[in-house]
């Protein structure tokens, strides 16, 4: 597999990881980071890229961190969200 290819794949997987954020599917999100983990695990090395253009994986990554940021923006404000809730007081009934 090509370092584009490999960063595409990871890039397909962060494009399903925002879509699950958006949607609030949690768990989903969880079972598609862990995929994604793994799949940085057998990373290529650098010296895997002689010979391809390194400017697409750059442009790939760039997609990725941009995706990361919106989810990490998405989460923290669930997170919020489920603070408060938490705060709340259940009504006695009457």
């Amino acid at each position: 597999m090509t370092l584009e290819n490999h960063y595409r794949q990871l890039l397909l997987i962060s494009q399903d990881m925002l879509a699950a954020g958006q949607a609030q599917e949690w768990e989903k999100l969880v079972s598609l980071e862990a995929d994604r983990s793994l799949l940085l695990e057998k990373s290529p090395a650098p010296t895997a890229a002689k010979g391809e253009n390194p400017q697409a994986a750059v442009a790939l990554i760039h997609q990725i961190q941009a995706i990361d940021a919106q989810l990490q923006e998405i989460v923290a404000t669930w997170l919020e969200h489920a603070r408060i809730l938490l705060r709340i007081k259940p009504v006695s009934p009457l």
